[in-house]
């Protein structure tokens, strides 16, 4: 997964700690001795919106000939579409359109026909929430709405249906596709699920248009995002730039996925995992969340709810949260803090050390992003590479942040 050629870990921040430089030609050595190498990219910028720091490693494909990554190559972002979403989400409370805590099933009728699955694989049971889903339970997943492949009763209960896992989330509309059972009372734990694709239905519906044709101007065009969309085969130019997806297999080596991660033309546009995108457009989402001057959000959105924990201490979702610490250690790398919680948009570290207060999360290939407003710095690791926290990417990821937030910190 890394760059065979030692040569191409060049830094253009000249102090960049020789360690970490040290550990990127090793990796990328020993790896170009064994396997061939895919691409990754890494990124950090400051709150001025300036580019500090900026590597690309290896190529977009497999091939011989493949041309080397760029910042402007295309990635399916996978969950770091819920930071786009969530944005969007706290655009419409600003704009009056809704509120964090009223039921959103006024728009989002289909919530009110979920049960509270329970009991066993081997007898499962049903309830009658007493609570409904707020927006603010949606942004947090603590809805209860969880995702088919992560829960056991959810498994079994898609089993007893003769449904396949995963398959209908990706082939059905949302209120069909993502219509599993609540593991438990809205707000009353934090399962990881379908939360955000449920809020970019919101989206849509409260603003009546698609999410897509939403974050087309009132994310991407006041940005100047022009490689994002949840429409990869409709945007040749993009396509073009695609990296292909790679799996390690057992012998250590990499195999090229056919395709893309999801099904392409989308069903629907999913607010949980569905954009496409690049490093350069996605790192201007994550410079204006920390920026002064914001352009998406008000300041004190970003401030107050952004960047402040959402779960009291002692609370059913934040225990739930500290329970799913092998979700949250798979998708943000070595940003798994000891003292965790959500913020509207991701990860909270609440660690009393130079990583409190920095917000974050990853998708599905290996991508991670934090930003850190008190610090002032934004920082991206892209790859293409499955399955999840995979270990050679892990080890980079690890040598990114230590440096980041040795720096900063």
């Amino acid at each position: 997964m890394l760059e065979e050629s030692t040569s191409a870990v060049q830094s253009v921040l000249p102090s960049l700690n020789r360690s970490v430089m040290k550990f990127f030609s090793q990796q990328s050595t020993g790896l170009a001795s064994s396997a061939p190498s895919k691409g990754k990219h890494l990124q950090t910028n400051t709150t001025s919106g300036k580019q500090i720091y900026s590597e690309c490693i290896g190529h977009q494909n497999l091939k011989d000939d493949a041309p080397d990554i760029t910042p402007d190559n295309v990635f399916s972002i996978a969950s770091c579409t819920k930071l786009i979403t969530s944005i969007c989400a706290l655009q419409c409370i600003e704009r009056g359109l809704t509120t964090l805590d009223e039921p959103v099933s006024k728009y989002l009728p289909e919530l009110d026909q979920l049960d509270i699955i329970g009991g066993t694989a081997s007898a499962l049971t049903f309830s009658k929430p007493s609570k409904k889903v707020t927006l603010r339970q949606l942004l947090t997943h603590s809805s209860g709405l969880g995702y088919d492949a992560l829960h056991p009763l959810i498994i079994a209960w898609r089993e007893s249906r003769g449904e396949k896992i995963n398959e209908l989330l990706n082939k059905l509309p949302i209120p069909e596709g993502a219509n599993n059972p609540l593991v438990y009372e809205p707000g009353q734990g934090w399962e990881y699920g379908v939360s955000l694709d449920w809020a970019g239905l919101l989206i849509a519906r409260l603003n009546k248009t698609t999410l897509e044709e939403y974050m087309k101007e009132n994310i991407f065009k006041p940005l100047g995002m022009t490689s994002t969309s949840f429409y990869l085969e409709s945007n040749p130019d993009m396509k073009k730039r695609w990296v292909s997806v790679c799996n390690r297999t057992p012998d250590g080596r990499l195999a090229e996925l056919p395709g893309t991660i999801y099904p392409t033309p989308p069903v629907v546009e999913f607010g949980g995992h569905g954009l496409y995108s690049t490093p350069a457009d996605f790192i201007k989402v994550l410079a204006d969340i920390i920026s002064d001057s914001p352009k998406l959000l008000k300041l004190e959105t970003i401030e107050n709810l952004m960047y402040k924990p959402q779960f009291p201490g002692n609370s059913a979702s934040l225990k739930g949260l500290e329970d799913g610490r092998a979700i949250v250690s798979g998708m943000t790398a070595k940003l798994s803090a000891s003292a965790i919680n959500h913020g509207l948009g991701g990860l909270l570290c609440m660690n009393d050390d130079n990583m409190k207060n920095t917000l974050t999360w990853g998708g599905l290939a290996n991508w991670v992003w934090f930003t850190n407003r008190e610090r002032g710095f934004a920082a991206l690791y892209s790859s293409h590479m499955l399955p999840p926290a995979e270990p050679d990417s892990s080890k980079l990821e690890g040598a990114f942040i230590d440096e980041m937030f040795n720096r900063f910190g």
